[in-house]
């Protein structure tokens, strides 16, 4: 059989300073500061995973190289949606032009103002 020793008394270590760490033991009794740092830690990581699903190859870079190349991806894209509304209002006046267009050819008020404003005399006439 084994004797029997007494349990041995735990210590707190010193550091540099003279001040007593925490052991490892006391990792269940953390501060609630610490408890919301490493929430937020957890909630950096999560956020920045989901962003490198977003940015093309965003997944196989670090994080610094993931955070450029999402800068320049969101650039990339505004510049796309501006050619977009550019494109757009482009469209837009193109039909309205078409639009008037084919309403002056219909419509017979419009014939009469352009005959009401042809010039008198006719081409042949010589001012």
């Amino acid at each position: 059989m084994l004797p029997e020793f007494e349990s041995l008394p735990v210590y707190k270590s010193e550091n540099r300073s003279g001040t007593k760490e925490r052991s490892k033991c006391n990792e269940k009794n953390l501060s609630a500061q610490s408890i919301a740092a490493r929430q937020r830690r957890k909630k950096i990581t999560e956020k920045t995973q989901e962003l490198g699903k977003l940015i093309p190859g965003g997944q196989k870079m670090n994080t610094a190289d993931m955070f450029q190349a999402a800068y320049k991806y969101i650039n990339f894209l505004q510049t796309q949606v501006g050619i977009l509304q550019v494109m757009g209002s482009y469209q837009k006046a193109l039909r309205r032009d078409i639009a008037g267009a084919d309403e002056a050819r219909s419509s017979p008020s419009s014939r009469k103002v352009r005959r009401m404003t042809a010039p008198q005399g006719g081409v042949n006439s010589l001012p």
